[in-house]
């Protein structure tokens, strides 16, 4: 763009010149042209003006020599031949032009010399006052749209104030980006409010739930005592329903608290190794009962995160992982960084997501095929969240060998 910025000028005095060149050598065809038809015109009265003097001298030969000089005199016949030439004089004046060595377009060099540098030069000054024009037009076409992104990029920080109206070619755009902007605030600060409402309402109801179902967990440790087989095995299946409600609550309190952006991410550098190792040992019951093999390794790598709401997003990840690899099978974790982020790759044992999910995984309680009985479908979308305000990202894939990947990235 730069160098197409400096070739303009080059390109507009070259364009000019030829066009300067061009106009200046038919201009001079067009004058050569005509004074050669104007000065045969002439030659051709001068020479009639001369054979009537000629013959009124011998008509007339009884006046006096006097007059008779002042009649043949060069002067007035010249001035005869100006008054009365026209374009019947043209042929013998022509005639005795080409006798006298004058041609047609003799005077052409002459002319094209001097008329293509007059026109190259009221060309140049029209070129570069029309290109003038157009720079600082362009200039202030420039500054209009730099003015109108610097509002929007303003709007999307909410910083956004009222417009300096003005009046010209980009006044409609400027009236349609600023109803545009008010439309989108108004938008944006109602359902910011609806969703703090809800988020609220949310965050009472599992608080309302949190309280029952510790009454609950207290009441079954109380009727543990003295119960028959079958009525143990009664509290066992309540009791791991009630761990159900409660995590299904823990979450949705989570889940309600990351969307009302209330929580303040205390980022430090956290490493990946120890991340894995955190999340992973409330997971060590389900990883052993299912005789589940962690492979994690990778190079040192130190992510700017929360630690405590970063292990919640990787413990959802390798809760799912788990969840969809057979008993013996194998989870993969891999870390590397670059100089653009830090990447933890999860790769389980199963058969790989179904095509029709992989749009909707991380959408709140989408439970996909094969998903578990007692999922939620809560913590995927709670591990996007985390990753999201922490100017992370997460992905899902099916891997080349067949299995189902997670790709959780933070950017520098």
């Amino acid at each position: 763009m730069r160098q197409e910025s400096r070739d303009t000028p080059f390109r507009i005095c070259i364009c000019w010149l030829l066009l300067g060149i061009a106009a200046g050598f038919l201009l001079a065809l067009v004058v050569t042209f005509q004074e050669y038809r104007r000065f045969s015109e002439w030659v051709g009265a001068a020479l009639r003006q001369e054979s009537s003097v000629e013959n009124a001298d011998i008509q007339e030969s009884g006046m006096e020599e006097t007059k008779i000089r002042e009649m043949r005199s060069m002067e007035q016949t010249f001035a005869a031949a100006l008054k009365n030439c026209g374009p019947s004089d043209r042929a013998a004046g022509q005639e005795w032009l080409l006798e006298y060595g004058y041609r047609p377009w003799g005077r052409l060099g002459e002319h094209t010399a001097v008329l293509s540098a007059l026109c190259v030069l009221m060309a140049e000054g029209i070129g570069w006052s029309l290109f003038l024009i157009q720079k600082k037009r362009q200039k202030k076409q420039e500054q209009r749209i730099e003015g109108l992104t610097q509002y929007l990029l303003a709007a999307e920080r909410g910083e956004a104030a009222a417009l300096c109206r003005r009046e010209d070619a980009f006044s409609h755009l400027e009236d349609a980006v600023y109803k545009a902007v008010m439309e989108l605030r108004s938008t944006k600060e109602e359902a910011v409010h609806s969703h703090e409402v809800l988020s609220q309402r949310i965050a009472d109801i599992a608080h309302q739930l949190k309280t029952t179902i510790t009454s609950m967990s207290l009441m079954t440790e109380l009727l543990e005592e003295g119960q028959t087989k079958e009525g143990k095995e009664c509290l066992l299946r309540l009791s791991a329903q009630i761990r159900r409600l409660q995590n299904l609550v823990q979450a949705l309190l989570s889940l309600a608290k990351l969307e009302s952006h209330t929580i303040r991410f205390e980022r430090e550098a956290v490493d990946a190794e120890g991340l894995i190792e955190g999340a992973l040992e409330p997971l060590l019951e389900l990883f052993q009962n299912k005789q589940i093999r962690l492979d994690a390794s990778g190079e040192t790598v130190y992510i700017q995160a929360d630690r405590q709401w970063t292990e919640e997003a990787v413990l959802n990840l390798l809760k799912n992982c788990a969840e969809h690899t057979p008993a013996g099978g194998q989870i993969r974790v891999r870390w590397q960084e670059n100089p653009l982020y830090a990447e933890i790759r999860f790769t389980d044992g199963g058969k790989g997501f179904h095509k029709k999910d992989l749009p909707h995984l991380f959408e709140r309680f989408y439970r996909g095929e094969g998903a578990q009985k007692d999922s939620a479908g809560i913590g995927l979308a709670l591990a996007k969240l985390i990753a999201e305000q922490q100017n992370g990202q997460l992905y899902a894939e099916n891997t080349l060998d067949g299995h189902a990947g997670f790709i959780l990235r933070f950017y520098r």
